[in-house]
Formats: C-alpha cells, structure tokens, sequence
C-alpha cells in the first residue's frame, strides 16, 4: 500500500484531532473526515477534506482509518459497537487509535478484527494541541511493524517524530510513563510558583531565572507561559479532564504490576480536586488554580509591577 493514492479516514475531530486531520489534508492525501459535531467537519471539509455522514461510510472508502476519540467509551463504541467501523472496513486496511487507550482495550479492538486481517495499531501523541497544529508531535506506535512501515508516511504528516515503540500496547505504555511524569511535574511547577509568589517575588521574575536554570521544564516554558500565567485556561492545549483518565490509566497499570505511584497519588488528587471543583474543561495547567485559591494570591505576569 504505497502513499499514492491511499485513502484515509479520520474520525475525531477535537481539539487534538482537528489540527492533525488537517496537517494530513495538506500533505496531499485523499482523506474523509467525521465527527459528532458537523461544524467540525465542514471546517476540515474546507480545507479540502471529504466528509462523511457516518462512521460507517467512513470505513467503507478508507484504507486507513485514523481515531482520534476522548475516552475508552467512545473508542469501544466506535471500533465494536453495532453500526459502526465494525462490519464497514475493508479487508487488508490498517487501523490506527492515536488516542491514549489500554492495553486490554487494544487487544479486545485487535482480536475483533484479526479475522479479516486488518490491523490495529496503537499510536498515542505528545505535543498537546500546540504540537497537532503545528505538526510537532511525538508520535509512538505499537503493533505489526509491516503495517507501521506501510502509514509512516501518513504519521509523518502530523508529528516531527514517529518511532516504533514494539508490540501492540508497548506505545501505551511509554505515553502512560511520559503523562504520569507531565503530570506530577505540572502539579510540582503549580507549587512551587505559588509559593514564590506568595513570597513576594513576581512570576516574571520566577519564571525568567527558571526557565533558564535547573528546574526548567517543557511544561513550564511551554504550557504554563502560555496558559496559566497569562490566566488563558481555554481553549485548552490539553483539558484538566483528559489528565484524570490518563493518570488514572497509569495507576491502574502500576497497580496490576504491583509498582508503587507515591507521587502520581498525590498529584492524581490535587488534578481531581481542580476537575471537581467545576475547571474540567479548562487546560491542565490549571491545575495551579486550586493552589492559588488556598494560598490567596494569583500567579500571572506582571503580578507584582
């Protein structure tokens, strides 16, 4: 299956997926886009994508198709549910979730098609939203390796780095490790600005000197400089909601490998917290948010001029 004229489908269209769709649109590839919201879909349309009216007629016309979807509900639903990619795609196409899901839920999508010997390949990303638009990503992909060799021209539209990571599910299990360190790193950056706010230096000043020292981080240069400080929480690079089903699967799997997650715990609570008290749908770096409110001061630039 060379590049030339494959077909691909691209179902999910979120805030991830969105500028991905289009960064394989403008690489020249024939693709059909679909999503729950038909504004989504008419935006990507316009760039010169092809929209669908289902997900089944979707993978009828693909010989790829890409998933980019938010949780493990709609990823079962849309790969085994009635009506859906079940029955329509074609024998000998590739499949490709690009989302974060488990490793069970993987095998069970796998088993359900391997009798038509169509692939599944597990391909999470890290960039957040910043990277889908501007095709930075890191893209990680488990699974057989002829049908990786057959779409890295397609991956490579999207991200600045694809590697192969093994095994169905061995691409979960690096995103789970990158996320579960992001995570606590972000509650660690939340912390420690407020705390020198609180003590009375400006998180200009906090942030100049650190981002050039030691306790620099991605997170911090990347995402706090451009969300939390600037009080910008939406739309979000990555939503406070995402991190509990992504720390949550991190611990599941530590639990079942008998690994203790002292401080993924800890961080897991002050990231429900911050979802729970009504901020879900805000960018994760919002997380200092929850900080900010007990300790009675804002960390924003030009806090203190």
């Amino acid at each position: 299956m060379d590049n030339e004229g494959k077909k691909v489908g691209f179902i999910g269209l979120g805030a991830m997926g969105f500028g991905m769709a289009c960064n394989v649109v403008k690489s020249g590839f024939s693709t059909t886009v679909y999503d729950i919201d038909e504004k989504k879909i008419r935006a990507v349309a316009d760039t010169g994508a092809i929209a669908s009216e289902s997900i089944k007629s979707l993978g009828r016309n693909s010989d790829v198709v890409i998933t980019m979807l938010p949780d493990e509900g709609t990823v079962e639903k849309v790969y085994l549910g009635e009506g859906f990619l079940g029955g329509a795609v074609k024998n000998g196409s590739i499949l490709i979730d690009m989302g974060t899901t488990s490793t069970g839920l993987l095998d069970k999508i796998s088993r359900q098609y391997e009798n038509k010997e169509i692939k599944l390949l597990g391909a999470p990303v890290s960039g957040g939203a910043i990277g889908a638009t501007e095709a930075t990503l890191t893209i990680m992909v488990g699974g057989d390796r002829d049908a990786f060799d057959k779409c890295q021209g397609i991956l490579q539209t999207m991200g600045k780095k694809v590697a192969y990571a093994g095994a169905l599910g061995s691409a979960t299990v690096v995103k789970l490790v990158n996320n579960l360190l992001l995570f606590v790193k972000c509650a660690a950056i939340a912390e420690g600005f407020v705390l020198g706010v609180k003590a009375g230096v400006s998180t200009d000043v906090l942030y100049d000197l650190i981002s050039s020292s030691s306790g620099t981080d991605w997170a911090l240069e990347t995402i706090f400089s451009r969300y939390a400080f600037c009080g910008k929480f939406t739309p979000p690079s990555f939503a406070l909601a995402g991190v509990l089903k992504d720390l949550g699967l991190a611990r599941k799997m530590a639990r079942e490998l008998n690994v203790p997650t002292v401080l993924a715990d800890l961080s897991y609570q002050l990231f429900e917290k911050a979802v729970d008290s009504g901020k879900g749908d805000m960018d994760f770096s919002a997380i200092i948010s929850v900080l900010e409110e007990e300790a009675g001061v804002k960390v924003r630039f030009g806090d203190l001029k």
